[in-house]
């Protein structure tokens, strides 16, 4: 290598060490897509926590004989969301065993026993 491309050999390795970023246009572009993906998982992590947050609520009630009527109309009407409203969003397991033919035939005769 003759003399002047030796100095331009190590002055753009100094300055690819020193400035990374402006030298190198696609690791900078390839950052920001990278950047942007993570944002993107996060707010969907969130708003995804805030949605199912707000979508059941338990309810609470002023008396058992009151908690008990709600139950009652609302396995009648057979209404998943209103009993997952009365038990709350973690007892999901109780109200439905994945056959909906089994729970409708369950909880009739729960309303014909009661």
């Amino acid at each position: 290598m003759e003399r002047y491309q030796l100095l331009i050999y190590r002055y753009s390795r100094e300055t690819k060490m020193i400035l990374p970023e402006l030298n190198d246009k696609r690791r900078s572009s390839l950052y920001v897509v990278r950047l942007l993906a993570a944002t993107l998982v996060v707010m969907i992590f969130v708003f995804a926590g805030i949605a199912a947050d707000a979508a059941v609520k338990q309810k609470g009630y002023a008396s058992a004989e009151e908690a008990v009527k709600a139950f009652v109309a609302a396995t009648k009407s057979n209404d998943d969301k209103e009993l997952l409203s009365i038990f709350g969003p973690d007892e999901k397991k109780l109200i439905s065993s994945g056959d909906p033919v089994s729970d409708k035939m369950r909880r009739e005769r729960f309303i014909s026993e009661y």
